[in-house]
C-alpha cells in the first residue's frame, strides 16, 4: 500500500527513505531530492511520500545505492578493530552494523499490521484477534528519540461492540501505548456509552512539541469527540460536538504561528453542514445547539473553538426532506481552504464545493453534474419551480453561509 502524507524534518525523510539524514542531505544536492523548505517557523524542510515514491522509481535510488560499497585498507581495518575492541566497543560496533533500516511503508491484511521499510522488507507484523477494516496510520519520529513510532487506528470488525482504539507502536513493532476513545455522555434524548471508533488523526507539531489530534465518532450515534494526545498518549484536551466530524485538516488560519485543527462534519441540532476550527492549545467544552434542542451535551462548559462556519442546505436537500447537508473532506492550503459538501445522506452523489479565504470568508461557490441532474429530476417531479442551478442559486447559498467567529482573530497577521 503506498503511503500518502507529509514528511516533517530530515528524521521522517531519511527514516522513509531508509538512509541516514547526511545521505538524503548529499540526495537533495546531487540527485535532486524533492524537498521543500518551508519558511517561518524555523525553515523546516518537508517532502511529500508520493513525491519521494516517484523519484526513487525514476532515479534509481534506495537504500542500497545511499553509500558506495568502500574497502578499508587492511591496517586501517586491524587498526579500527582494535580501537572498537579495546575500549569493549564490539556490541556498539555490531549494533551499528546490524540495525535494520527504519520502517517506511505500512499494510493490513484480513488480521494482521505488516510494516516493512523503505525496500520491501518486513520490519515486524503484528497479528489481532478480529478481522480488520481499513484504518489509518501514520510513521515518524513522534517522540524524539530518533526512532520511527507507528501509530494506528486499529478498527476491528468487532468495532461496534468494543471501540476502536488509537495504538502506538516502537519501530520494533513493541506496543507502546494505545488510547481509547469517548467515554459516556448525556443529553436530552439518551446517555450515550463510552464506544467510540478513532476515525481519524493528525500528527502536529505545537510549540515544538508533537502533539495528536484524534476525531471519534460514537459506534451508534452522532456524539463526536475531539482529543489532543502528547507524544506519550497522554490527553491534554477534550472537545465534544453533536454531530460526526469525520474530515480534518490543519492550516495556520489567523497568521499567528499556530497551525489550527479544521474538522467538517454536521451540526445535528443545526441541522448543516459545518466547518470546526480549533486551537490545539485549548481544546475544551462542546459545542453549543439551538436554545433548548435536545441534541445538547450536558455537563460541559462552552466550546472552546476558534471558529464555527456553518453551511445552508440547497433546495436539493430540502425537497427531499433530507434533515441535514453533510460536510464530507476540508483541505486547507496557505491561502485557500476547500470544503466539500454533500447534499445527499450518504455523503456521496451531488455535491458543492465552498472556497473560503483566510478569513473564512466564502470567495466562490461550485456544484457537481450530480447537483444539476438531481435538480431537473426534481422540477420534472413539480417539486421545485425553477431552471437547475443558476449562478444566482450559488451566489445566494455563498451569502447564506454563516461564521461565527468565537475567539478573537489577528487580523494584522494578515495584512487587513
Amino acid at each position: 500500500m503506498e503511503q500518502t502524507g507529509t514528511l516533517i524534518g530530515w528524521m521522517e525523510i531519511s527514516g522513509y527513505l531508509g538512509v541516514d539524514k547526511t545521505t538524503a542531505q548529499r540526495w537533495e544536492k546531487q540527485h535532486g531530492l524533492p524537498v521543500r523548505h518551508a519558511g517561518g517557523l524555523r525553515g523546516r524542510v518537508e517532502a511529500e511520500r508520493t513525491d519521494l515514491d516517484r523519484w526513487r522509481r525514476e532515479a534509481g535510488m534506495d537504500a542500497h545505492t545511499a553509500q558506495p560499497g568502500r574497502r578499508l585498507a587492511p591496517g586501517l581495518l586491524v587498526t579500527v578493530l582494535g580501537l572498537v575492541l579495546g575500549s569493549g566497543g564490539m556490541g556498539a560496533l555490531l549494533g551499528w552494523r546490524l540495525r535494520a533500516p527504519a520502517p517506511a511503508a505500512w499494510r493490513v491484511t484480513e488480521r494482521e499490521l505488516i510494516v516493512s521499510d523503505a525496500s520491501g522488507r518486513e520490519r515486524w507484523r503484528r497479528r489481532f484477534h478480529a478481522d480488520l477494516l481499513p484504518g489509518r496510520g501514520w510513521l515518524g519520529d513522534l517522540d524524539g528519540d530518533g526512532t520511527v513510532e507507528m501509530l494506528f487506528a486499529y478498527h476491528p470488525t468487532t468495532r461496534a461492540e468494543t471501540g476502536a482504539p488509537l495504538i502506538c507502536f516502537s519501530e520494533r513493532g513493541e506496543e507502546k501505548w494505545r488510547f481509547a476513545p469517548g467515554r459516556k455522555v448525556a443529553d436530552d434524548l439518551r446517555e450515550w456509552s463510552p464506544i467510540f471508533f478513532a476515525n481519524n488523526f493528525r500528527v502536529l507539531t505545537v510549540e515544538g512539541r508533537r502533539r495528536i489530534v484524534v476525531t471519534s465518532n460514537h459506534s451508534n450515534g452522532y456524539p463526536d469527540q475531539v482529543a489532543v494526545l502528547d507524544e506519550n498518549g497522554k490527553m491534554l484536551g477534550e472537545y465534544f460536538h453533536s454531530g460526526h466530524l469525520l474530515s480534518m485538516d490543519h492550516a495556520d488560519v489567523d497568521g499567528d504561528g499556530i497551525e489550527e485543527v479544521l474538522l467538517a462534519g454536521v451540526n445535528n441540532g443545526e441541522g448543516r453542514a459545518t466547518l470546526v476550527i480549533l486551537d490545539p492549545r485549548r481544546v475544551s467544552g462542546a459545542s453549543t445547539q439551538p436554545p433548548g434542542h435536545p441534541t445538547q451535551l450536558r455537563g460541559f462548559g462552552p466550546g472552546a473553538e476558534k471558529a464555527v462556519v456553518l453551511f445552508p442546505r440547497s433546495c436539493v436537500t430540502e425537497k427531499q426532506h433530507y434533515p441535514f447537508n453533510y460536510a464530507g473532506e476540508v483541505s486547507a492550503g496557505a491561502r485557500l481552504i476547500t470544503v466539500q459538501v454533500s447534499e445527499w445522506l450518504n455523503g456521496h452523489g451531488p455535491r458543492l464545493w465552498y472556497r473560503l479565504d483566510p478569513n473564512l470568508s466564502v470567495t466562490r461557490v461550485t456544484a457537481s453534474g450530480e447537483v444539476q441532474d438531481l435538480h431537473r429530476l426534481l422540477q420534472r417531479l413539480k417539486l421545485v419551480d425553477h431552471e437547475p442551478f443558476l449562478e444566482d442559486e450559488l451566489e445566494q447559498l455563498r451569502r447564506s453561509v454563516e461564521v461565527r467567529w468565537k475567539q478573537p482573530r489577528r487580523s494584522s497577521a494578515r495584512g487587513e
